[in-house]
């Protein structure tokens, strides 16, 4: 491929039972590593690393695991869980079963689109606008752009939410998908 391609086109890929270790693994040689984590090794692979390491344990999160006295990838996987789902929520839960190189989200084949929960539309005016039937304008282009994405998708929903500035309303009723419903 460097011959076809030249150098500047690097690879790293890493191999594992699962999505979180294979990425640590891919990081962890790079340009152009292959990096192979088995069952039985990927503790001792994962003692080799920081906490920051790991995909999505960045500096806050890593901060925040410093104050409770974790500063390893092995103290992590010793945390009660109890502490780190305080301290953390239901990501607390996550971070300790990475902690033991456990990981069950998908890897999903490209092209792979979830199925979305919600639709939303946003528009921010260039100046305030006091003008009610400005406004309402505005809140009608956006319902129509909400239900096109949502038809479609061939979708309806049951909560409406509007935020204006720091007000924010919603409202959950019969299900709706029409731009009119929705406005």
């Amino acid at each position: 491929l460097k011959i076809e391609v030249g150098s500047w086109l690097t690879c790293s890929i890493g191999i594992a039972p699962n999505k979180m270790l294979a990425k640590l693994a891919s990081g962890s040689q790079k340009p152009d590593g292959l990096v192979m984590v088995t069952e039985t090794d990927k503790l001792g692979f994962l003692d080799k690393h920081e906490l920051w390491h790991i995909c999505g344990i960045a500096d806050r999160i890593q901060t925040r695991m410093n104050q409770l006295g974790i500063y390893t990838i092995a103290q992590l996987r010793q945390a009660p869980e109890e502490v780190l789902i305080k301290e953390f929520g239901v990501m607390g839960r996550v971070y300790w079963h990475w902690g033991w190189g456990e990981d069950d989200s998908p890897v999903n084949p490209a092209g792979f689109e979830a199925a979305e929960k919600s639709f939303g539309n946003q528009l921010t005016l260039p100046a305030d606008v006091t003008d009610k039937r400005e406004v309402e304008r505005v809140l009608l282009w956006l319902s129509w752009q909400v239900a096109a994405r949502m038809r479609k998708k061939g979708v309806g929903g049951k909560t409406v939410w509007l935020s204006l500035g720091y007000w924010h309303k919603q409202q959950t009723g019969k299900p709706v998908a029409t731009a009119q419903d929705i406005y």
